[in-house]
């Protein structure tokens, strides 16, 4: 059964956020190691699922950020600034 909090995690995140969290729910150890117990302490029970999906987002910014980013430097358009 889907406690509150796992109902809102599920329908709060993106679709690469929810893949990346269960692909890490998978992977983590059973039992917890004494670091995953502290972390989980300190955040919450979906701590770590909230702490996977900003790591996500960074990563799929830094993607679709970085090659934006060297095209319009590349065109002259990153650096005429209107002030």
């Amino acid at each position: 059964m889907l406690t509150a909090q796992r109902r809102a995690a599920r329908r709060w995140l993106l679709l690469q956020e929810r893949w990346f969290s269960r692909l890490l729910a998978r992977h983590q150890a059973d039992p917890p190691r004494p670091e995953q117990a502290r972390f989980q302490q300190n955040y919450g029970p979906d701590g770590d699922v909230y702490f996977t999906a900003a790591g996500v987002d960074i990563l799929v910014g830094l993607i679709v950020g970085l090659p934006q980013h060297c095209w319009l430097e590349s065109r002259g358009a990153a650096c005429r600034w209107q002030w």
